[in-house]
């Protein structure tokens, strides 16, 4: 299958259940029980795009972008990478696809052995892969360094993380990904842990480094104000389902779905004398075991209505590339 209509990567019926582990005799009593973390998802990232992928925790948002790394296997399902389909690949083929996506963790400091340096983090992707001699890694170690805006690169090759503040930490981390020259970054609340005084430069750096080398990125987040800055389109999760997606233009002006609006009705206003209505959710989000009958979402939802308790919504278009599943606010064009 070929990817159609500018999109680089496609993503069909993705499922990704983990078998519950329960004791010898409840497993007697009644069938196996799975969490639902990912359950029957579709989308796609045009060539050059930045999709933002929003919800709370427990929405199955990072068990996506490390499915679409290949970190985690899906239980079923496509994902189409330019040509090929990467949910297939296994041994060389896999390693070979891992030099074209990459992914940037949450917490680089947890991602990093305290026993390397800068320079030991960064190098190892290209002593996997086999890339370059010993100079050449060298060089391609301070050009990843340069492109993540730490400069000079020679004054953070043999310093060790917990010498580096976490802004820093996180541009490594950025440099990390980028050695291998990848298409594809998955970066996963990438600003989460950081001053908000250092989230404007990393989110500017992702943004530069799209523009300078064409990369195409899923970014994931519970901030949808970030999402919104950063990305071109965004799909908003819960418990494991797309509940929206558009562009990032017409959601923050005009999202259909009540999680979605709910969760832009919490991002704070820069103004602090202007008010935004909010959208009335309550309680948190419930676990992907035993799931709702019909929407997932009518245990919170303040409009649940009858049919909201015994049809799950579909994701259906309104135009152009928004769609929403909602009974109650349908898809509709404004």
């Amino acid at each position: 299958m070929t990817t159609a209509n500018g999109r680089f990567i496609e993503v069909k019926g993705l499922k990704k259940y983990f078998p519950v582990h329960r004791g010898f005799l409840d497993s007697l009593r009644s069938q196996s029980k799975y969490v639902k973390a990912i359950d029957d998802i579709d989308f796609f990232i045009k060539r050059g795009e930045i999709l933002g992928l929003a919800g709370e925790s427990g929405s199955g948002k990072t068990t996506t972008g490390e499915i679409m790394v290949r970190l985690q296997d899906p239980t079923a399902g496509d994902i189409f990478f330019d040509t090929i389909n990467v949910a297939d690949l296994q041994g060389r083929q896999l390693k070979e696809f891992r030099l074209r996506a990459q992914m940037i963790f949450q917490d680089p400091y947890e991602t990093f052995s305290p026993r390397l340096t800068v320079f030991g983090s960064i190098v190892e992707s290209l002593k996997v892969h086999r890339i370059g001699t010993s100079a050449e890694k060298v060089d391609r170690v301070k050009e990843a360094l340069t492109r993540a805006e730490l400069r000079p690169a020679e004054n953070f090759l043999y310093r060790y993380p917990h010498e580096l503040s976490g802004g820093q930490r996180q541009r490594v981390a950025i440099a990390r990904a980028m050695v291998v020259d990848p298409q594809f970054i998955v970066a996963d609340e990438p600003v989460s842990m950081l001053d908000v005084s250092i989230r404007a430069g990393v989110l500017n750096l992702l943004k530069r480094l799209r523009s300078d080398f064409g990369l195409t990125m899923l970014y994931v987040s519970h901030d949808l104000s970030t999402v919104t800055y950063l990305c071109d389109r965004q799909a908003t999760m819960y418990l494991g389902k797309i509940v929206e997606v558009g562009p990032s233009k017409v959601m923050v002006k005009g999202a259909h779905h009540p999680y979605t609006k709910a969760l832009f009705s919490a991002v704070p206003l820069p103004n602090p004398d202007a008010h935004r209505e909010r959208t009335p959710i309550e309680g948190e989000i419930t676990g992907n075991i035993d799931l709702p009958r019909g929407c997932r979402f009518n245990p919170r939802c303040p409009y649940a209505i009858d049919i909201c308790f015994q049809e799950e919504p579909d994701l259906v278009e309104s135009e152009p590339g928004h769609a929403t599943a909602c009974h109650v606010f349908p898809a509709r064009a404004d």
